[in-house]
């Protein structure tokens, strides 16, 4: 079973960028669980920054092979370097396999074609939201349309109380 992830970024999880304060440890806490559960045989993560990261980080840390999908090359060239360095650290990781799904070059729809690639292969999509990001625009909240788009089964966590 391949199960993937779509969730906030860090600025939506109390500006968490070390990954290190109470919403990222909840949200790798309630990850966790949902791995627990379904026992998948290799995680997938879009590799944005945010709960996409905490995912890869736990199928590293668990021995899970991990999926990444990259939208394109040089995605994280505007992120902060610990950000990259992270980035790259998880993507040379002996247990992980990388897609490119677009070719190089920033820009916004490839976001969503790696989003659409991730929710074509993957058996189950876990999708960490607030219940208002859900009636918003975000990119979380375009893969779970998609997801639904295609019946792809979608399993929330749901971010009410946590800030």
């Amino acid at each position: 079973m391949i199960l993937a992830v779509t969730g906030p970024r860090p600025k939506n999880l109390n500006n968490e960028y070390d990954y290190k304060g109470a919403v990222s440890k909840w949200v790798r806490d309630e990850l966790s669980k949902k791995i627990a559960q379904y026992k998948p045989d290799t995680l997938m993560s879009r590799m944005a920054l945010g709960v996409d990261t905490i995912f890869a980080l736990l199928a590293i840390e668990l021995g899970i092979p991990l999926f990444a999908v990259i939208p394109f090359i040089g995605q994280e060239t505007k992120w902060q370097k610990p950000a990259q360095e992270l980035y790259h650290r998880i993507l040379v990781h002996p247990k992980t396999v990388t897609k490119i799904v677009c070719l190089p070059g920033h820009a916004d729809y490839k976001f969503q074609k790696g989003n659409e690639f991730m929710c074509n292969e993957c058996d189950m999509l876990i999708g960490v939201t607030y219940e208002a990001k859900k009636n918003g625009i975000s990119g979380t909240k375009n893969c779970l349309d998609y997801a639904s788009a295609i019946q792809k089964p979608i399993d929330l966590i749901e971010l009410k109380n946590i800030r």
